[in-house]
């Protein structure tokens, strides 16, 4: 059997594409209270990385504004301001870990996960330097990177 270069090429984009495209997503309902005014983070169970969050009931006088008073990051939905709320959060399904990674004396620090990394979020931060992802972390494959002295704890997500 013969094909072209441009079939070939063709069918190993289809390929790759159906082999590295995100599983289906998994919506569930969340409900979150930022009581007293304060900030609320939650981290989700077997979440490689959220992907939307929509407000279904507010239940708080204080406005649950998207951006403002609730959000999502990594694997992460949080609230602030006052927002007590029912949310519809959907997620890309996986599993997610913590890793601890220092850039010592601000020189490049190399952290395997052991799995293709998805989404990653600042769970706590160590160091005086700041930790911002393109300035002072980034992830390539399995493996996250620190540098100009950022050091923390890293929730990864990831899915096999």
């Amino acid at each position: 059997m013969f094909f072209s270069s441009t079939s070939l090429a063709l069918m190993l984009s289809c390929f790759i594409g159906v082999a590295l495209s995100d599983p289906p997503l998994q919506c569930q309902q969340v409900s979150l209270n930022s009581n007293g005014f304060n900030y609320r983070r939650q981290v989700q169970s077997n979440v490689a990385e959220v992907r939307s969050m929509s407000l279904i009931s507010q239940r708080s006088r204080s406005p649950c504004i998207n951006g403002s008073s609730y959000g999502f990051y990594g694997q992460s939905v949080w609230v602030n301001n006052g927002c007590r709320a029912n949310f519809n959060v959907c997620s890309v399904p996986g599993a997610n870990t913590e890793i601890t990674c220092s850039s010592r004396n601000y020189k490049t620090a190399v952290c395997n996960t052991g799995h293709q990394i998805r989404a990653v979020s600042i769970k706590r931060h160590i160091s005086n330097s700041p930790c911002v992802e393109g300035f002072s972390y980034r992830t390539t494959g399995s493996q996250l990177q620190v540098f100009n002295g950022c050091r923390a704890t890293f929730i990864v997500g990831y899915w096999d």
